[in-house]
C-alpha cells in the first residue's frame, strides 16, 4: 500500500489510469449486472433502459491495490463503473493526513459528478485488486439525452452517494468511536447484501485498520480497540479479509444504524 505521504507530496509519481479511446467494447454482462442489482430493488428497470445501458462502449481496466485511479485536480473525460473489487474516495489535508469519505463497490459509479463538475475535488484509489469499466462522458451524456429513464437512474445514483456522504458526516462528527466502527461495518455488509456480496452477513473487505481509521476519523490504536471490543462482545468476527456479523441487531444498535439512507429495502 502506498504511504499517505506519497499521495500528498508526490502525486505525479502515482499511477493514474487514463481513458483510452482504443479497446472500447460493449459493456460486459457482469458489469451491467453489478449496476442493475444496485437499483433494481427500488426502480423498475425496463428492457429499454437495460438495453441502452448495456450498449454503452466501455474500456476495461484491471487495477492493482493502491493504484490511483483519479487524482484530485484532474479533469476526467470519462466515468468509472466498478465491476469487481473496492475503490475509495479520499482527500489529503495540509499535514499529509488522509480522510476517506466513502468505499465504492461493484455497481458504483464513483466519479459520475465529473460529467458536470469538470475538475475533481478529491482522489479515487483502488483498495484492493479491482476491475473497472470506463465510459466516455460523451457516451454517457448522449445516453442521458436520448433516454430519460436511464438519466433518472444515473441521477438516483448520485443522490444515493450524497445520502452516504451525509451519514458519514454524522458518523465521524457525532458518534463515539465504538459506534463509528459498528456503523461502518453495518453499512459495508448491508451494501454488499444489495448486490449479492454479503451472504449470511459475511463480507470480504481487504482494507487494513489504517483504512478504517481514515474512514472514521480515529487513530489506528483506537480502531484496534474498537474492533477488539466488537469481537469480545460476540458482535462480529474479523479474520481479514472476512467480516462476519454474529449479532446483526446488536451491532446495529451499537452503531445507531438505520439502513433507510441506503434505499436498500
Amino acid at each position: 500500500m502506498r504511504s499517505i505521504a506519497a499521495f500528498a507530496t508526490r502525486p505525479t509519481a502515482a499511477r493514474v489510469l487514463p481513458l483510452a479511446a482504443e479497446g472500447e467494447m460493449k459493456m460486459p454482462q457482469r458489469l451491467a449486472e453489478a449496476l442493475f442489482r444496485k437499483h433494481e430493488g427500488n426502480v423498475h428497470l425496463t428492457d429499454e433502459v437495460r438495453t441502452a445501458l448495456t450498449a454503452l462502449p466501455v474500456v476495461l481496466r484491471n487495477l492493482k491495490a493502491g493504484a490511483l485511479v483519479v487524482r484530485e485536480g484532474a479533469k476526467p473525460n470519462g466515468a468509472i463503473v466498478i465491476i469487481d473489487g473496492c475503490l475509495f474516495r479520499h482527500k489529503i489535508v495540509a499535514d499529509s493526513k488522509r480522510q476517506i469519505f466513502s468505499f465504492q463497490i461493484a455497481g458504483d459509479m464513483p466519479d459520475l459528478q465529473s460529467l458536470f463538475l469538470k475538475e475533481m475535488d478529491h482522489s479515487i484509489t483502488a483498495l484492493d485488486d479491482a476491475t473497472i469499466g470506463m465510459i466516455s462522458h460523451a457516451a454517457v451524456l448522449d445516453l442521458m439525452q436520448k433516454n430519460p429513464a436511464a438519466a433518472h437512474l444515473l441521477w438516483r445514483d448520485t443522490l444515493l452517494d450524497a445520502a452516504i456522504f451525509r451519514e458519514w458526516i454524522a458518523n465521524t462528527g457525532r458518534r463515539q468511536g465504538l459506534s463509528r466502527m459498528a456503523h461502518l461495518i453495518c453499512e459495508l455488509v448491508r451494501r454488499g447484501e444489495t448486490i449479492g456480496l454479503s451472504p449470511n452477513k459475511t463480507y470480504q473487505f481487504d482494507g487494513t485498520q489504517t483504512h478504517y481509521a481514515d474512514a472514521v476519523g480515529m487513530s489506528v490504536v483506537h480502531v484496534n480497540r474498537a474492533l477488539k471490543k466488537l469481537r469480545s462482545e460476540r458482535l462480529i468476527e474479523w479474520d481479514r479479509p472476512t467480516i462476519k456479523v454474529l449479532d446483526w441487531a446488536g451491532l446495529a444498535e451499537v452503531g445507531d444504524f438505520d439502513d433507510a439512507y441506503l434505499e436498500a429495502r
